[in-house]
């Protein structure tokens, strides 16, 4: 009797965590499932992968992966885990938030859903490079940001686009020199997709930033 209810107890928890990882699965970050966009006249980031990670080299470049959804997704937080050599030239807090500073070790973005902005023949392609590749219409830009100047929890827009919001995430140190950053939302976020980005364009930086165990948990 003691034995077979073990084996219920067993079972149950077993089919908790199958539903739980079910819902919760971490994006495959292979490259070639990204769309890679690059600016004129930058060098353009170098994005490969070692195992599950992605692995980004930045050699004062900037450029970024572009994954867009089918649907959207009802994202409630946003959790993973990363590490960075190198040197980020960006001198202190107030400099990170101005173009000259406008670098960072990893950025991912939650492209949120919106109205389809309205872009001009002459708008630059990267941009309608974007537009091109995603399913649904966003307008708006949160990038979780890492390893950054500003203390953990700070937010501020960025200097190049008023569309584009920047949180500094808190980090905690984990074995092999990785770092587990995450962040929970008041309320569900509309994600239509996923910018990955690293950039040292700005300030001469050359560095080397890896990313896995990306996981946007859903309000299902």
């Amino acid at each position: 009797m003691l034995n077979g209810i073990l084996v219920s107890m067993i079972m149950m928890m077993t089919l908790v965590t199958e539903v739980v990882l079910a819902k919760t699965p971490a994006v495959d970050l292979r490259v070639e499932r990204f769309h890679h966009i690059t600016f004129p006249k930058i060098p353009p980031n170098r994005f490969t992968n070692e195992g599950e990670a992605l692995v980004i080299t930045v050699e004062q470049s900037s450029s970024f992966l572009l994954l867009p959804f089918e649907k959207p997704r009802s994202v409630e937080g946003v959790r993973f885990l990363w590490k960075s050599t190198g040197d980020l030239k960006v001198p202190d807090a107030a400099a990170e938030q101005k173009k000259g500073g406008d670098d960072g070790r990893l950025r991912v973005g939650l492209l949120l859903k919106g109205k389809a902005p309205f872009l001009p023949f002459f708008a630059p392609r990267w941009i309608k490079s974007i537009r091109d590749v995603m399913k649904i219409p966003s307008n708006e830009i949160m990038y979780l940001a890492v390893g950054t100047r500003n203390a953990p929890m700070t937010q501020w827009t960025s200097p190049y686009a008023d569309d584009i919001k920047i949180m500094a995430l808190p980090a905690e140190a984990q074995a092999n020199g990785w770092q587990a950053s995450e962040m929970n939302f008041i309320k569900p976020m509309p994600v239509v997709g996923i910018w990955l980005t690293a950039d040292g364009d700005d300030t001469q930086s050359a560095f080397k930033t890896w990313l896995k165990d990306l996981v946007l948990d859903e309000n299902k």
